[in-house]
């Protein structure tokens, strides 16, 4: 790829047009070097997608700066193994393989849940009565296990002395004693070697490989070992539920939930590198449809919770896919679609049991693990929004833009012709609710993080946080929507990334991404005016996507007490969880009572005339003026960057 075309976003093949309607341009490659120089594809949903189009956004407004011109520009950060490491087989003490399955357990809670725990946890003591008796398969599991868990738990804050000294046990110098776990797992049984003849044993290996591959920042590596995963599950039959008829009870329930946690991860991958999903959405539904059976529940409470978890978070990652398959896909959004999608996302969210509410993270004395299931599931939940509505978002701060630079080279606004039902107008809920969903993401892992809750190499949080970050950045250069403290909620973002980075490569470089465009927002801001538009429509869009998640605190205001402390590696010096009502989550300015508004599809107010957002064509309707157009004849989503 070309150096200079990435840089200046030129698109190969464009020529001038007065009318966009129905005209698309060529789709911009999006390639990004990895460490060993290969090139890699990043699509549209990417949070790097988007952030490489603000890039060029951001510079037509301000000219070249540290945020714009970004010496790592076309890298992408992956992580690597350690060489020349030998296996050990030795596995820890017991006390110390305890911890690590109580963290493996707590922390992936809402992400996999590929074993029956009570089972499990029984098996490993059987495996630590006699392991020279055990199978090397099993031995494997339980290797990839235990990296996965310290890797979570590692420079994480911990409650003890006792869990102290087991970290110190566990600590391998110059070693990375996780890396060890795992290089015992691929010696042991390298599941990529039995790939053929697999079986549930090494679908759930593999699951455990591209966890832990996040956990390192190796995205690609991950992907690649989801695949593998998905395809075996594809033809042991687990995306049909007929087809568990022919396994005991115990078995069928594993491998539901194996499903299940193959849907999360495949939702949560093929968004966050913007490619095809693995896992088709009518068979992420399928195995859905009968919601938690009977025969899933258990008296355990842990249990109950991780089932619950478990299928909330395939639910919310249901919604992804369809957003994916649909908006992504396609590369284009409706408003009609936007509203359609909207009605499944309030479905969701009335569904969701009362206690995996993300209100609940902001409780006292709340369990950490039920605190991070919360977490992990509300978060997939507005993840799903802020991809839903961010093209729109998007749109408006290109308008924005443009209508400044009309202004500015002594043409009239077209915002003086237009109507009072803008395209601007007919979207405006929609980029409310990017911006809302981004405040909310925050406000719920700075929860997590105030009651110590909150691992510091957790990918999926970590990755979700940025793309929020990105959206309240976005906002902060172009106040598309006002009833929110924008600078408040910026400023929470960035201590909570420097929490992450101190031990996390990929949030390091988040970081370092963040503050140059909070210095690039510091140079100059695009006056932006709210759109001509009534309330009731974004009460309605709030009420079905947000509903009972209003406090009456004002939005975006954070104690400056209650910021994270990120000169300590054991934790964040931080009061411990904050009241309801109080600053912990935030509101609308101005916010009463909550009233449900339902979405019909044929309500007049809710659902406004033919409006579409064609992602490559819309930053062509521009007008006629030549270097205008040659200065923004750019797709929507281009080249991206991170290193």
């Amino acid at each position: 790829m070309n150096d200079a075309s990435a840089a200046t976003g030129d698109v190969i093949g464009s020529r001038p047009v007065g009318n966009s309607e129905g005209h698309s341009l060529q789709e911009q490659l999006r390639m990004l070097q990895d460490g060993k120089g290969r090139l890699l594809y990043l699509g549209d949903s990417a949070s790097l997608s988007y952030l490489d189009t603000i890039r060029r956004l951001v510079e037509s407004r301000i000219g070249p700066c540290n945020f714009t011109t970004d010496v790592h520009k076309g890298k992408l950060v992956e992580g690597s193994i350690s060489t020349g490491l030998r296996p050990t087989y030795v596995l820890p003490d017991k006390e110390a393989a305890d911890f690590l399955l109580e963290s493996f357990f707590s922390n992936t809670v809402g992400i996999i849940l590929i074993f029956d725990r009570e089972a499990f946890t029984h098996e490993v003591k059987l495996i630590y009565d006699n392991p020279l008796q055990t199978e090397q398969p099993r031995l494997s599991i339980l290797n990839l296990v235990f990296a996965v868990g310290l890797q979570l738990m590692m420079s994480s804050a911990v409650s003890s002395p006792r869990e102290r000294q087991i970290l110190e046990r566990l600590d391998g110098g110059n070693v990375s004693r996780a890396e060890m776990f795992y290089v015992n797992a691929t010696h042991l049984n390298d599941p990529v070697s039995g790939f053929e003849d697999g079986d549930i044993t090494s679908i759930q290996a593999l699951l455990l490989v591209t966890v832990f591959m996040l956990t390192i920042a190796k995205r690609n590596a991950a992907w690649a070992y989801l695949g593998m995963a998905i395809r075996s599950a594809y033809a042991l039959g687990l995306h049909r539920k007929r087809s568990d008829f022919s396994f005991t009870a115990p078995e069928q329930r594993v491998r539901r939930n194996v499903w299940r946690s193959l849907s999360v991860m495949d939702c949560f991958l093929s968004a966050m590198l913007g490619r095809p999903n693995g896992i088709h959405c009518r068979d992420a539904t399928d195995s859905l449809a009968a919601g938690c059976d009977s025969a899933d529940l258990s008296t355990s409470p842990d249990d109950t919770l991780e089932l619950a978890s478990i299928t909330a978070s395939a639910r919310a990652s249901c919604l992804v896919g369809d957003i994916l398959s649909n908006v992504y896909a396609d590369r284009k959004i409706s408003t009609e679609l936007a509203h359609a999608i909207s009605n499944k996302f309030q479905a969701w969210k009335d569904s969701l049991p009362a206690f995996l509410h993300w209100q609940n993270i902001d409780l006292p004395d709340e369990d950490p693990k039920a605190t991070l299931a919360q977490l992990h599931i509300n978060l997939n939940y507005f993840h799903g929004i802020i991809l839903l509505t961010r093209p729109f978002l998007l749109q408006r701060v290109s308008d924005e833009i443009r209508a400044l630079r009309d202004k500015d080279g002594g043409l009239q606004s077209r915002q003086t012709h237009e109507s009072p039902e803008t395209d601007s107008a007919k979207s405006a809920p929609f980029q409310g609710a990017c911006v809302r969903a981004a405040l909310y993401t925050i406000n719920a892992v700075q929860a997590a993080l105030l009651k110590r809750a909150l691992p510091r190499r957790d990918p999926f949080v970590i990755y979700w946080l940025f793309t929020a970050a990105l959206i309240i950045c976005t906002n902060g250069f172009c106040a598309v929507y006002h009833d929110i403290d924008n600078e408040h909620a910026m400023h929470t973002a960035l201590n909570i990334h420097r929490y992450f980075a101190n031990v996390d490569p990929l949030a390091r470089r988040f970081l370092e991404i963040l503050v140059a465009f909070s210095e690039a927002i510091e140079q100059d801001t695009v006056p932006c005016s709210a759109p001509i538009s009534g309330n009731s429509k974004q009460e309605g869009i709030f009420s079905a996507l947000f509903s009972a998640m209003h406090y009456g605190a004002k939005p975006g205001h954070v104690d400056d007490r209650s910021q994270p402390n990120t000169g300590d590696n054991r934790g964040a010096d931080v009061p411990t969880g904050n009241q309801p009502g109080g600053t912990g989550f935030q509101s609308e300015v101005g916010q009463g009572g909550e009233r449900q508004i339902q979405l019909e599809p044929d309500s007049p107010y809710i659902s406004p005339p033919d409006y579409s957002l064609d992602f490559d064509a819309f930053l062509m309707n521009v007008t006629h003026d030549p270097t205008y157009q040659q200065d923004l004849w750019t797709p929507l989503y281009g080249i991206t960057d991170t290193s």
